[in-house]
């Protein structure tokens, strides 16, 4: 991470077990579903663009196929929804070259999450072409514009920092130009309305028996629809005064 980046904010404590009980944490939780959601809803029409030359192969009502633009989100409004969603966000330049005839830089965004307050990041990839004069040749650096490498490096920048940013959900792009998509938002609500289990499986029963403390954690993480059962708090708890007392 980039030593200009602001101060690491302090550390998130995932909520005890015990303490699921309580409704403060049970809102935590609320949070984190609620803005995972945010981050897969789809973006507004209005924030969609063709792309001048990128087609893609669809088909039509006649049952033939054609080509149409792809859509894409201006950097623009990539950048307000960085701001809108997150509390802050540095990009961090982490690679420069030139490939083939073309700029091309490697970008880490770091986000500052708003309910964990813990900064997180994704990676990107983005080229843009070194343009030559007209009737050049593309690898004829001999004729290469005098702005091509002004132009350039912010292009690809541009393109690396809308790349990583589509790890972050489908409103900053993801599956936006896939024919086939996953309904994020309906997996999640399903899994809340799910009815609670009367008890833990045999086969996490036997995982929580051997894991060690990273691994507990992890268990916790996947299995929120477990949380509010006694039979999971206690096999957790009992699972970690084991280990306390080998490590003694």
């Amino acid at each position: 991470m980039s030593d200009q980046l602001p101060a690491k904010q302090q550390k998130f404590q995932l909520p005890k077990l015990q303490d699921l009980y309580e409704q403060q944490e049970i809102e935590l939780l609320s949070k984190f579903n609620d803005f995972n959601k945010l981050l897969n809803a789809p973006p507004k029409k209005e924030w969609l663009f063709p792309h001048p030359t990128a087609t893609k192969e669809i088909m039509n009502a006649q049952g033939g196929k054609e080509k149409i633009p792809v859509e894409y989100i201006p950097i623009g409004i990539i950048e307000y929804l960085l701001t809108s969603l997150f509390i802050k966000w540095k990009p961090e330049i982490l690679k420069s070259e030139v490939m083939a005839n073309s700029i091309v830089l490697t970008v880490r965004v770091h986000v500052l999450n708003p309910v964990t307050m813990e900064w997180e990041w994704a990676d990107g990839i983005g080229a843009a072409p070194i343009r030559t004069n007209k009737g050049a040749a593309a690898t004829d650096f001999s004729q290469v514009q005098s702005s091509a490498v002004q132009t350039g490096a912010p292009a690809a920048k541009s393109f690396a920092i809308k790349d990583a940013c589509e790890c972050f959900g489908k409103i900053f792009g993801k599956d936006l130009n896939r024919n086939i998509e996953m309904d994020y938002q309906a997996m999640q609500e399903a899994k809340f309305k799910e009815l609670p289990p009367k008890d833990i499986p045999v086969e996490l029963a036997v995982v929580i028996s051997e894991a060690d403390a990273d691994g507990l954690d992890a268990v916790i993480n996947s299995n929120p629809e477990y949380h509010a059962l006694p039979a999971f708090t206690n096999a957790i708890l009992n699972r970690r005064a084991l280990l306390k007392k080998f490590s003694a």
